[in-house]
């Protein structure tokens, strides 16, 4: 594909600096592409950050920190990830907790993941963030109930 119609100039040194901002993860110990990578992890790392939840930068993004005291938890596909060795897995975050963390992606049936995401979010009362989201699509008789604030 050739395009021969540009729209916006965007110089080289900012998409560097973004660049930069967004996507440096050499701080990191243990980087993993999705939480399914994480879910089949078994190194040492306590310490990850996963790129996304089924595939790099779909809006998953986040450090996970493994928490031997738990061992009941269950996976609930954005803030819990259990591993195949029964590994708990937790989301570091403050604030509200992100839709795109669950794979609410509005592109498809997104009922189990809200359901999830509701559950969690219902369970610890914290906000829910619908941000870049314009549609959500649910089965018709899904009832998901909602005790929390949403943006």
């Amino acid at each position: 594909m050739i395009f021969t119609d540009y729209q916006t100039i965007i110089p080289a040194s900012w998409l560097n600096d973004v660049n930069d901002y967004v996507f440096d993860t050499s701080n990191k110990d243990l980087v993993l592409a999705t939480y399914d990578d994480l879910r089949n992890y078994s190194g040492d790392q306590v310490i990850t950050y996963v790129l996304g939840v089924t595939n790099s930068f779909d809006g998953g993004a986040g450090e996970f920190v493994f928490d031997p005291a738990d061992t009941t938890s269950n996976d609930n596909g954005g803030t819990i990830i259990v591993s195949t060795d029964g590994r708990r897995w937790k989301r570091q975050f403050t604030g509200s907790i992100s839709a795109a963390w669950f794979g609410v992606v509005g592109i498809s049936n997104d009922t189990a993941a809200m359901e999830s995401l509701h559950t969690y979010a219902n369970s610890v009362g914290i906000p829910v963030d619908y941000t870049g989201l314009t549609k959500i699509y649910v089965d018709s008789n899904a009832q998901i109930p909602v005790n929390t604030s949403v943006n």
